[in-house]
């Protein structure tokens, strides 16, 4: 399950453009990275296949149990340093966020303030942009 950037310009990342925003082309790139983290982590048995809280928690469960998947925490540290070679026309950072005491996930921030936040999220297989 991915959830879509492209509400800020109506669904249109070609022809509408975001004057306060990120570049649609970062916006993809940043997608491609994560999208390509996820699927590397899959296959490599480094998180389990799947989408959603549930299967984050279960996740969570076989690690506990078993050490097989990474946790969130981990997720997170190794999305936020893949995306930090990524070549990007804003000025990004990227870090792992504790969301709370249980969960971790990536913030992208641009150096704009007028710029949205990312929010990546492997343990879940979602992202979304905050303000």
């Amino acid at each position: 399950m991915v959830k879509h950037f492209y509400g800020y310009v109506l669904g249109d990342s070609v022809n509408l453009v975001d004057v306060f925003g990120f570049s649609s082309e970062d916006v993809q790139r940043i997608i491609n990275r994560f999208n390509e983290i996820v699927e590397y982590m899959n296959k490599h048995k480094l998180r389990r296949p799947g989408s959603g809280e549930f299967n984050g928690w279960v996740n969570n469960f076989v690690n506990f149990w078993t050490g097989e998947y990474l946790g969130c925490i981990d997720q997170a540290y190794f999305l936020s340093e893949s995306l930090k070679d990524l070549e990007l026309d804003d000025q990004l950072t990227f870090k792992s966020d504790r969301v709370n005491p249980f969960h971790s996930n990536v913030l992208a921030i641009p150096n704009n303030e007028n710029d949205p936040t990312l929010r990546l999220d492997t343990w879940k297989n979602e992202y979304h942009k905050e303000k």
